[in-house]
């Protein structure tokens, strides 16, 4: 075998085994959803709140949260009302949402159902973290995937 060969079966045998790498990233590529770090770097308050269907097949404004993973964040069993929560994407029926929520500078109490319940908002897209928005806010249903990614975003 002269040079020529030699070089083209090497060239031959990259090309498959980068194939092959590209063929494996991609059947083992996460397909759930994907938590906006720049979203979360702008949070002040982690819960998994309990979402239930209000009128128009959007999300109630009143949430039960079942989890707060983030110290300062309201209490387990507690409702609070979110006052964005009907313009937040990623709702797909009642469950289990990682709804990530801004600091208020001033807290309000909502009168809703005879009871006076803590008003919140959802955080929405920003390009960086302190700088305008530039998206309606997201929720994310709770599920394995996303456990390990907020584990990761607030050690």
């Amino acid at each position: 075998m002269n040079g020529a060969k030699v070089r083209l079966i090497v060239a031959a045998a990259l090309l498959v085994g980068w194939l092959a790498w590209l063929g494996y990233t991609a059947a083992t590529k996460n397909r759930g959803p994907v938590i906006s770090p720049v979203q979360a770097a702008a949070t002040a308050h982690v819960i998994v709140g309990e979402i239930t269907v209000g009128p128009d097949d959007k999300p109630a404004l009143e949430v039960k949260v079942v989890e707060s993973l983030k110290t300062g964040s309201p209490a387990a069993g507690a409702t609070i009302f979110v006052t964005n929560l009907s313009d937040a994407k990623g709702f797909d029926g009642p469950g289990e949402y990682l709804l990530l929520l801004s600091e208020n500078p001033q807290p309000r109490l909502i009168p809703v159902n005879g009871q006076e319940l803590p008003m919140h908002t959802l955080v929405g897209m920003q390009r960086s973290p302190g700088y305008e928005l530039s998206g309606g806010p997201t929720i994310y249903r709770m599920s394995n995937e996303i456990r390990a990614q907020v584990k990761k975003l607030f050690p």
